[in-house]
Order: C-alpha cells, then sequence, then structure tokens
C-alpha cells in the first residue's frame, strides 16, 4: 500500500461515479481494492494464505483488465503484481524455515511439547525496554553491553559511556525537573564515579509461563487459556485445581484422587499435585504419565467417561478460548463473565470419590462475576461518556452499530496529586494577582479506559491520563484541564470506527468539564519515540508510531468535532496566548489578538499609577507539559554559559560590578573548576553506598547549595556564604582519607578559593566599597544589596524569556489551548463535580510511570490480541483486588517487599533480591545480577484507603525528601519481621 508505484490508486474501492466511468462494473465483474484486503485480514477473514493472495492479484488483474495497456495505472498494477509474488514467495520461505526450527525445538522449559490451544512451543516475550541516558537518548538494542549505576536510575549504551568523564555529572536539566514527579528519575541527581558504573549485556531472554491441565495433563501458555497465576498464588491453592479450556468443552472431569495417574482403579497411586504454576526458564517437572500431543492427552479426544464430579472449587477458563473451539456435545452452561479465576464458591474442596458426574457440569453456586469491566465502578462522568460513544457508533450505523453495546467507558483512578513548581519558574515569574507562585499546585489525576468485548472477553482499548485543576487551588492553572496521555492499540471493531470513537470519547470528556466550570483544556500533541510506549506496554508491530505532523492532523479533527458540537468556544495556541509578547525576534509578525495583553502577559502598565511588577505572570503549568520542561532546560544551559565560558558574565563579575555580584562569580567559576564536580551536588549516601556518611558528615553541603541559595538572595551576609563553601571542603576532606582523589581535590580547590577571596576583599578596600575585610563580611546585607541592583545586573530572565517563546513557537500547532463553554457552571466560577467526595485508587493505575513499569516487570503485553486478551484480565484482577499480596515483588532470599532497587537475575527464575541480601549474598549468586528502578511499594497499596490516598499525595511530591525516613522504616519492619520469625 506505501509501495512507490501505488499512488493511492489501489487502496481504496474504485468509485465510478466520481471518476465517470459508466461501464466499470461491466468489465470488472469481482471489485477488489488493498484497503478491503487490509481489512479482512485484520478481521481474521482469510482461513489461508491462497484466499489472501488471490484477492491481492485479483486487485491488480482488474486494474490491468479495466486499462490499457499504456496507461500508468496499467504498468504500475503489473510491477506491483511481479512484486508481489515475489515478495509472498520471500515470505513463505521464511515461514516454512521458523515453522522447521519451531517444530524441532526442545528445550527445558517446553521438552518438544506444544501448547494444547495454539499448537506453538516457547514463545518470546519482550524485554523491558533500556533507554540510553547519554545523548544518544536511544533503546539499548538487543546483545548490546551497557553501562549501569548501582542503584537503576541510570544507563549509558557503549558508545555513549566511552564519551563519559571520570566523574559523571548529574542530568543538565535534573535542578530543573519538579522534584519525584517523573519516577525515572526520582534519584538521577547523584554523582558517580565511571570506574563504579556496572556493566551488562542486553541479552534477556523470556517465554511465556506455562500451566498445565490437572484433567488432561496436557499443558497451555497462560495467556492462550487466560490462566491467572495472581489469583492463583493469592488463594494459596484454595481455588482448587485447573481445567483446561478442551476439557471443559468435552465435559471431562477430574477422576478421583488416587486414579488421576493410571486412570483405572487396579492400583491407587500418590495423589496428584495442583501444577497450575507459573513455568519460565525452569525445565517441567518430570511427568512420565503426561499424556504426548500425539495420542491427543488422554482425555482430549472422543468421548467422555463417566467420572466423579470435579471439585466445587475447580476454576474453570474464560469463555474466550471457549469460542474458539467447537463443542463434540452441547455446549458447556457458562454464563457470561464466569471465569475459572474467580474466588471459589462455597463448598467441598472435592466431590466424594464416588459421585458420578451427570450429563453437565453444575454451575458454582455463587458464579465469579468480580473480574469484569462491566462490574467496575460506575460514576456519572463514565456514564456520560459511555452514553455519548455509544450514540456516535449508533450514529455511524452500519458495523459500529451492532458494537455499540459491547464498549464500556471506566474510571479506573481518580485521585488527588500534588506538582512541585519548579524553582526556575519560581524566581522568575508570579501568579497572576502578582504574589509569589505557590510550592505546589494541587490537582487530580484522573485515568479514564474504554474496554470493548472481543470473543466474549474484555480487551483495553484506549486509556487516557488527565489532570483537573480546579479553581480553589489557585495558581496559574486554576480552572483548567491537561490531557497528559493518551494510548490505543488497534483492537477495536470496526477498524472503521475507531477513529471516530476516539474523537468521541475526548469531545465528551471536554463537554463534561465545561459543564461542570473548566474554563479551559490544554492539549500537546507530542507521540512517544521510536520503541516507546505511552501507557500499554509493547503495541502491535504493524501498529506505526504516528509522526507529529500525523497527530497534530488527528487532534486538529478532534477538535473540529468538538467546535461543532459547541464543547470548544475557541481555539488557540499556548504560544499565541501566553509567549507571543515575549518573544523579540518575532514581535512584527505577532498574530492580532495577541497585541492586546492578555492576563499572563505583564500589562501593569495600563495603570500609570501602579507600581511596575517585577516578574511577569506565569502561564498555566501541567505535569509533563513542554513548557516548564523547556525552561528549565533553557535556565539551566544559560547559567552554564555564564560560569563556563571565558568572558561571560560570571567571570567580569569577579573583577567589576556590585560586590554581590563579583562573590557570585567566585562561587560560579568555583564551580565550573573541573575538579568541582564531586561538590556541585549533594551527596547521595544511598547510590554511594556510605552508610556513615551522615554520622561523619552532620552538616552535608555542596557548592550547588551555596549557588542557588546565594542566587535567591537567602544568605544576609557574606561570611554565611564564606562559611558554607568552606563547609563543603571540611565535609569532603573529614569524610576521606588522605591521598583519596576527592580529599586533594578538596585541599586544591579550598586553597584556590581562600586565594581568591583574598583578592576581592583587597579589590573592594582598595576602591572604598569596604572599610576592613571582616567588617564587610560581617556586616554587608546582601539580601536588600542583591534587590536594589537587580535592575543594574545582566538578567537571566532578559535572556530566558525570548529564548523560551522560541522554542514554544517552533512547537506552536502542536500546544493546543481549548477554551470551553460556560455551559451551566456559576457565575462565582467554582467546578462543580457531579462525583464529588469520589476517590478511586488503583495503585497500579494512579501512576501511568507505574502502570508501564509494572507492566514491562510483569509482561502485561498488547503486541497481540491473545496477549491484550491476557493483559486485561490480569489488569481487571488488579483492579477489583487492588490490594492483593501478588500486587508486589518480593525479594527470593528475604521474602520481603523490594523497595526502590531490585537486583534482577536474568538467568534464573523470577529471581530478584533486595539492596541488603545484594550487599550480603549477592556475590554468592552465580550469575550476574542487574539493578533496576521500582517506583511501586506494596506496602502503600495495603495501608487503609483513607491513609494510603494521603500518603500517595505526599509521596509524590517528597518521595526523595523522604529516603532517610523511609529507609528507617524499612530498618524497623525487618526488625519486627525478625522478631515475629523469632516468637
Amino acid at each position: 500500500m506505501q509501495h512507490p508505484l501505488n499512488q493511492n490508486w489501489f487502496n481504496e474501492p474504485v468509485d465510478p461515479v466520481r471518476l465517470n466511468l459508466p461501464d466499470y462494473f461491466a468489465i470488472v465483474r469481482e471489485p477488489m481494492d488493498l484497503g478491503t484486503v487490509k481489512s479482512r485480514l485484520a478481521a481474521f477473514a482469510y482461513s489461508d494464505v491462497p484466499a489472501l493472495a488471490a484477492d491481492v492479484r485479483r486487485v491488480f488483474d482488474n486494474a490491468q483488465r479495466y486499462n490499457p495497456p499504456r496507461n500508468a495505472v496499467h504498468r504500475a498494477a503489473a510491477e506491483l503484481a511481479r512484486d508481489f509474488d515475489a515478495d509472498l514467495e520471500r515470505a513463505l520461505e521464511r515461514c516454512a524455515r521458523a515453522s522447521q526450527a519451531a517444530h524441532e525445538h526442545a528445550c527445558g522449559l517446553c521438552r518438544g511439547r506444544r501448547c494444547a490451544l495454539c499448537g506453538d512451543k516457547c514463545i518470546t516475550l519482550e524485554a523491558p525496554a533500556l533507554i540510553c541516558s547519554g545523548p544518544c537518548q536511544q533503546r539499548v538494542r538487543r546483545d548490546q553491553q551497557y553501562h549501569a549505576t548501582r542503584d537503576g536510575s541510570r544507563l549509558w549504551c557503549h558508545k555513549c559511556y566511552l564519551g563519559l568523564k571520570a566523574v559523571i555529572p548529574p542530568p543538565a536539566d535534573a535542578h530543573a525537573r519538579p522534584r519525584a514527579q517523573d519516577a525515572a528519575h526520582a534519584q538521577a541527581t547523584g554523582l558517580w564515579y565511571k570506574r563504579d558504573l556496572i556493566k551488562r549485556r542486553f541479552d534477556c531472554d523470556v517465554h511465556e509461563p506455562w500451566v498445565q491441565c490437572d484433567c488432561c495433563l496436557r499443558w497451555a501458555h497462560q495467556a492462550c487459556a487466560l490462566f491467572n497465576a495472581k489469583a492463583e498464588r493469592d488463594a494459596r491453592g484454595a481455588a482448587g485445581a485447573f481445567v483446561c479450556p478442551l476439557c471443559e468443552l468435552q465435559h471431562a472431569h477430574l477422576p478421583p484422587r488416587g486414579k488421576r495417574r493410571r486412570g483405572d482403579g487396579a492400583e491407587a497411586a500418590a495423589p496428584l499435585r495442583l501444577r497450575a504454576l507459573t513455568k519460565t526458564r525452569l525445565a517441567l517437572e518430570d511427568d512420565d504419565d503426561a499424556a504426548s500431543d500425539d495420542d491427543g492427552g488422554g482425555g482430549g479426544g472422543g468421548a467422555p467417561r463417566a467420572r466423579p464430579a470435579p471439585a466445587t472449587g475447580a476454576r474453570r477458563c474464560d469463555d474466550t478460548v471457549l469460542r474458539s473451539f467447537p463443542a463434540p456435545g452441547p455446549l458447556l452452561e457458562l454464563r457470561e463473565g464466569d471465569a475459572w479465576h474467580g474466588p471459589p464458591p462455597p463448598g467441598p474442596p472435592e466431590a466424594a470419590p464416588g459421585a458420578v458426574a451427570g450429563a453437565r457440569r453444575r454451575a458454582p453456586a455463587a458464579p465469579a462475576r468480580w473480574w469484569r469491566a462491566a462490574d467496575l465502578a460506575d460514576t456519572r462522568m463514565t456514564a456520560f461518556l459511555q452514553a455519548r460513544v455509544r450514540q456516535r457508533m449508533v450514529e455511524l450505523g452500519g458495523a459500529a452499530a451492532g458494537f455499540a453495546p459491547t464498549v464500556a467507558v471506566k474510571l479506573v483512578s481518580c485521585v488527588p496529586r500534588r506538582l512541585r513548581a519548579p524553582d526556575i519558574l519560581r524566581e522568575h515569574f508570579r501568579g497572576r494577582d502578582g504574589a509569589a507562585l505557590p510550592e505546589f499546585l494541587k490537582y487530580e489525576s484522573r485515568a479514564v479506559v474504554l474496554f470493548q468485548k472481543l470473543d466474549g472477553c474484555d480487551v483495553m482499548v484506549f486509556s487516557m491520563y488527565v489532570h483537573e485543576f480546579p479553581t480553589a487551588a489557585g495558581g496559574p492553572s486554576a480552572g483548567r484541564v491537561y490531557v497528559a496521555y493518551l494510548d490505543s492499540v488497534e483492537y477495536f471493531r470496526p477498524r472503521t470506527a475507531r477513529t471516530e470513537v476516539y474523537h468521541e470519547l475526548l469531545v465528551a470528556y471536554l463537554d463534561w468539564s465545561r459543564g461542570r466550570g473548566f474554563d479551559a483544556a490544554h492539549i500537546w500533541a507530542c507521540p512517544p519515540q521510536r520503541g516507546n510506549n505511552f501507557i500499554f506496554w509493547c503495541h502491535p508491530q504493524h501498529q506505526r508510531t504516528p509522526s507529529r505532523e500525523r497527530l497534530t492532523e488527528w487532534y486538529r479533527a478532534m477538535v473540529a468535532r468538538a467546535t461543532a458540537t459547541g464543547a470548544v468556544r475557541r481555539v488557540a495556541t499556548l504560544y499565541d496566548e501566553c509567549f507571543a509578547a515575549w518573544d523579540t525576534t518575532r514581535r512584527r509578525h505577532k498574530p492580532q489578538h495577541a497585541q492586546r495583553p492578555a492576563v499572563w502577559v505583564d500589562n501593569a502598565d495600563a495603570d500609570e499609577g501602579a507600581p511596575a511588577p517585577r516578574l511577569p505572570v506565569c502561564p498555566p503549568v501541567f505535569d509533563g507539559d513542554y513548557w516548564p520542561e523547556e525552561c528549565g532546560r533553557l535556565g539551566g544551559l544559560i547559567e552554564r554559559r555564564r560560569g563556563l565560558f571565558g568572558g561571560n558574565h560570571a567571570l567580569r563579575s569577579q573583577t567589576e560590578g556590585a560586590p554581590e555580584h563579583q562573590l557570585e562569580g567566585l562561587v560560579l567559576s568555583l564551580k565550573a573548576q573541573p575538579a568541582a564536580y564531586p561538590f556541585n551536588r549533594p551527596v547521595d549516601p544511598e547510590a554511594l553506598g556510605l552508610k556513615d556518611y551522615r554520622t561523619v558528615c552532620p552538616h552535608p553541603m555542596d557548592l550547588g547549595t551555596v549557588a542557588t541559595q546565594l542566587q535567591a538572595k537567602r544568605y544576609a551576609t557574606p561570611d554565611r556564604v564564606v562559611a558554607d563553601v568552606r563547609l563543603v571542603f571540611r565535609n569532603a576532606s573529614r569524610y576521606n582519607p588522605p591521598g583519596h582523589p576527592v580529599h586533594e581535590a578538596a585541599r586544591t580547590l579550598l586553597a584556590h578559593f581562600e586565594r581568591k577571596l583574598d583578592q576581592l576583599l583587597e579589590r573592594l578596600v582598595s576602591t572604598g566599597a569596604a572599610e576592613s575585610p571582616d567588617a564587610w563580611l560581617a556586616g554587608y546585607p546582601l539580601d536588600r544589596a542583591a534587590a536594589d541592583a537587580e535592575d543594574r545586573a545582566p538578567s537571566v530572565r532578559a535572556r530566558l524569556l525570548p529564548e523560551l517563546a522560541g522554542s514554544v513557537h517552533r512547537m506552536k500547532e502542536s500546544l493546543f489551548v481549548l477554551y470551553l463553554q460556560d455551559g451551566r457552571a456559576d457565575a462565582s466560577g467554582e467546578i462543580r463535580d457531579p462525583d464529588a467526595g469520589l476517590r478511586l485508587s488503583c495503585p497500579l493505575l494512579d501512576s501511568r510511570h507505574t502502570f508501564l513499569e509494572m507492566c514491562q516487570f510483569w509482561h502485561y503485553q498488547f503486541d497481540s490480541l491473545r496477549r491484550a486478551k491476557h493483559s486485561t484480565v490480569m489488569l481487571l484482577y488488579h483492579l477489583h483486588v487492588p490490594r492483593a499480596e501478588s500486587l508486589g515483588i518480593s525479594c527470593a532470599a528475604c521474602a520481603r517487599e523490594i523497595r526502590r532497587v531490585r537486583w534482577h537475575c536474568a538467568t534464573c527464575v523470577d529471581f530478584n533480591i533486595c539492596r541488603a541480601c545484594e550487599r550480603e549474598r549477592g556475590a554468592a549468586h552465580r550469575h550476574a545480577l542487574t539493578p533496576f528502578r521500582i517506583t511501586f511499594s506494596r506496602r502503600r497499596a495495603l495501608a487503609p484507603e483513607p491513609a494510603r490516598i494521603d500518603r500517595a499525595v505526599v509521596a509524590v511530591d517528597a518521595e526523595e525528601e523522604d529516603d532517610d525516613e523511609e529507609d528507617e522504616e524499612d530498618e524497623d519492619d525487618e526488625e519486627d519481621d525478625e522478631a515475629e520469625e523469632e516468637a
């Protein structure tokens, strides 16, 4: 369809009326096009390859039959037909080689057996994505070497590793990020030595786990059987035996416990242990009595014999798989939503040995209806969104109308959050009322998911995270909503209605927000980088990642629909509304509506009696938005320009300008020294393994903190600055022994600082700016003097705002500002919520970072419909049982929950240990261990509901600040556990 010769001639059905071809259907009896072939292929309408090839050849044959040989369409059709035949032959050869390799495959996991449901052997899962922290910012490729820090927060590919310095500085924009907002970089602000990095090779192979049927003893992939291993683990074996879908369809029942191995009553064999186990890379247990694929598994075919009734608690497979296999006899009595992985109904664990099975298995007394999308909590918002989506599908008509009842819109997370305003924004911007920006911006995070029932199984096909900033919270974002993340997989049916349905869901949410009283909605059309994911882990290979231009057009079509329905009254860009007045390079070309003062543009000059404000009004700030991160990046770049390059203000200010600026230039020049890298950021004792650092250095300090406080006018007199600089090097000399590189660097830099300080004091005394060195150090007011001399000093803000406006202008078409209709909003401007007081917290879905991380860890993939069904089954289980014990990651050595860093073995089965066990016994493990970052904590998930929500709010804002307290809590928990074990 994308061939250069195909000028969109063969991708759509021919329209004889539009093209004025009255004799087309007389010549072409069986019209066909590649778009129809693609739709049929996606709908599994072709049973074999020849049928698919016949339709493709029919497309080109029709074009050659209708168009004369000299016509361009005729020549293109002939060439494409030849290319298709050649490509098809090569594809069939590849499939034959792959099939032969799969047929000959035999490993310790599958032992040559095939899945009873799909017929395949070992199927490889996607390995977790590793993103290089170096300049390339690319995924680490398979079999490539990489180097990681011991806390798992950062890693470098081998190419970027070669360019690292001996002392690795923190990320350039670490100071600009809201703390603890980006979980992947929560601990990435520490310094590391290059020699301390861990070298690993990315060669992790993970295969789909298996499960064995306790009736026919055949093995199947857990994804094929929709087996819920988490429910099995949480039930601790109380859920009974596992019966595969084939045995369910053939009415097979478990024989008495003593006859399961032999199949007759001649001899009583040992009881068969329940082997519904998660098998990954370990060899399957020996089972000489297990039936092979050739003989049908000893119960997989033929009429079922009369056997004792199974345990009433036996788990049953989801009816999704049942629909894929025709039943030889009467269908099993499965009702909608019944699933073997539900809670065990009351009753004895096993029927009496002498009981005789009836014609059918009787349904459980308490049907398991927990893990369905329809049983999730309904809210007024989701009811409104679902009604609008279904109504739109009915309006589309055709197949879409028939699929309307299969969709369900659910709110899976609704929790309060707080966004820490970056320091650079608080320094260079002010609030709308003239006051300083608040340190925290309160908002409510909501996660909305669209489910569709396909083949009787719920599938998660669309998800979005939105942030709602109420008016009462104040701040620059008050009264606005931010569509933070959108993601989808292409399994929605019918495919032709997918875009319209997703658009309608967004339009309905904007309409709902308008009715609640929100003033505007903000959207950043930013596609993920190739290979990365926003929400769903592992998209289908044939689902292409849209380009920025294509995604922008997608949003424009949605906005057009919203405008037509009245949900949006005006559409603008963030640049025109907030940044055009600061863009000095394009001031002549500003739009007309940008010429007038906006609410966030400094317009105090209109009132001659009012004093001119010092800071501009801050535009709306959202978590993960483009402009705050770009502001932090540009601010850091300007600071480095001032401090690193000769001739800049940081060096000139050492000898000229106000005294406070000369002192600031001295500190910045000290930071710019090559040996000052270890002293420019706070020491992270946890990351560097310095357990006694707090004891030896009870008052830590670093040059970065000194410079920041000095620029923020938080020092009263110069002697406090000098004392803190000396404290930096005194701590380093005290902790590191003589001869250590850090100790020697501290001595050298301290001598350099004292020498430059003496020169500064002599210069001030000689020019008359100070009576004596001691008097100037103790009595010169830095805070008042710096404030009075602000206009005389070179301003970072004077360069920051134009550069920031230029960066936003380059993204102008991708940053939407949608002004909503007034609707039923009150005149007071308050935000009304029909679902007031609602709090839905699922630890797995409250944060998209955590959701994506845990989906990678548990391999909840969406790259095929089979896996999407199984992943949705597991996610629904976590939604219905948010406090399940299987939600966390346990240490394989001490069995405690692993927090923040897990050490993983890529060879052993699910082998992860905590930091303490890695320090104690990690060297004794026979395989290499790799650190990975963890942002999820089951302890918060298992906490009581109100405390868990409140703690989640605090943890998002101050996770780094509470690391020491959490370590102490971990130690207390470990002591309590040890005491319990001893008792």
